[in-house]
Parts: C-alpha cells; structure tokens; sequence
C-alpha cells in the first residue's frame, strides 16, 4: 500500500483460476504448476496442493544485471 495516497485492496486471482480449472475437468496428471523462480515457490506449492498435488516445476535463474537473466536449471518432482 506504500505507493498510494488512497485506501486500495489486493484483489487475488487464486480462486478464479482455480474454478476456471475445475470448469474443464482437466486431470491432475496432466497439470504442471511452475515457478519463475525462487521466491514464488510458496504459492506454486499452494496452487499445486489445491490442484490434487499437481507437478510443481521450480526455474532456478540467476540474475547477472539489470534485466539480464540466465536460467540455471529447472527442478521438477512431485509433492
């Protein structure tokens, strides 16, 4: 809330995703939930158990400046 001057609300796009999911009866098995990189794994895993434990995918990356990104791996395993 540090960047405006008026009350504002965090509105959350878990839920709609989520029944937008359910909606298309996809399987578990075929769902890989995937964090761009480390710091989202928490709501990757959260996502992940509210989808039956789908897979989760972490992308490790190491930033080498300002915008300049590399990949260094991609971890994969079930939960």
């Amino acid at each position: 809330m540090g960047y405006f001057d008026i009350p504002v609300d965090h509105v959350y796009g878990q839920p709609v995703i989520l029944d937008y999911l359910a909606s298309k009866y996809i399987c578990s098995d075929d769902l890989v939930v995937v964090s761009p990189e480390v710091g989202g794994v928490a709501r990757a895993r959260a996502f992940s158990k509210k989808l039956s434990d789908a897979v989760l995918a972490i992308v490790d990356k190491r930033r080498h400046g300002h915008n300049v990104a590399e990949v260094e791996s991609c971890q994969q395993g079930v939960l």
